[in-house]
């Protein structure tokens, strides 16, 4: 029977964490899950939520300082023992019925060793938001294509496992980017095999003011900026640069709505 390990990075969020955790824990299929929970030291009541979850089958609590998220999550990597990995933070959460799509995609493909779903933008009640910016990266990833992938980042990672075996040659995602470690890794993850484009909704991202895209994109997108350049040519390097600049002007123009709408009390403000 196939393992699926997923790893979540934690610190002090116990408003999604529960969400995130039964989204992994209510999958079921012909699969053993085991999920490692990585928690950085919270002080908010997100450690009383995990030690609910301690004693069920499959889950390991890890805490902990750590230095980054991506270094919690290396962390929580060190424990995995399955043949298919995968990345939640715990804002996010899966689809019901994700892992049996992925299995079900990667049994056709058994010589690729990663895969990219498709992913929802929600706010914070879970309701989906910015359908534009969805189906600019599902049209951008439809097909997988390296080329496309170094001038736009279409891959997300909630909705994204690959093969163990691919992890270790590539050495895993690295910390040594704070923000955008994960494109790093699907740069390199390409580089041993071409990804599976899966056509089905696996996961939703959650944009409600908490997350590293909402309060730290400019720097996300200056170190996507930096992968790009050590993986791309001048003209896939430029078209990047474009599109980067595209998407830092939406979201401004975004977060300044959101300011607009707190000051004037607007109820749904903190949600976008």
């Amino acid at each position: 029977m196939t393992k699926i390990s997923i790893v979540t990075p934690i610190f002090n969020n116990h408003l999604y964490v529960r969400q995130a955790i039964e989204s992994v824990l209510s999958q079921k299929g012909d699969f053993e899950i085991e999920y490692i929970i990585k928690d950085g030291g919270s002080t908010d009541g997100t450690l009383e939520i995990l030690n609910e979850y301690a004693n069920e089958p499959g889950v390991k609590i890890i805490t902990g300082a750590d230095r980054s998220l991506y270094h919690a999550l290396r962390i929580g990597y060190e424990h995995v023992t399955g043949e298919i990995g995968g990345f939640l933070c715990s804002d996010d959460f899966y689809a019901p019925g994700a892992f049996v799509k992925v299995l079900d995609e990667f049994a056709k493909y058994p010589n690729r060793d990663w895969l990219y779903g498709r992913c929802d933008i929600v706010d914070g009640e879970s309701k989906p938001i910015r359908s534009m910016i969805t189906s600019y990266k599902n049209i951008a990833g439809f097909w997988y294509n390296r080329w496309v992938l170094r001038c736009v980042n279409y891959v997300n990672a909630p909705a994204t496992f690959w093969r163990m075996r691919a992890w270790t040659a590539t050495g895993g995602m690295t910390d040594r980017y704070k923000y955008a470690s994960d494109y790093a890794f699907w740069m390199e993850l390409s580089l041993q095999t071409r990804g599976i484009p899966l056509h089905e909704h696996v996961s939703s991202f959650r944009r409600a003011g908490v997350s590293i895209s909402d309060k730290h994109y400019h720097d996300q997108f200056a170190e996507e900026l930096e992968i790009a350049r050590n993986h791309a040519g001048l003209l896939a390097y430029t078209i990047h640069r474009l599109n980067v600049w595209g998407i830092i002007s939406i979201y401004s123009l975004l977060g300044r709505r959101t300011a607009t709408e707190i000051e004037q009390g607007h109820p749904d403000a903190d949600e976008n």
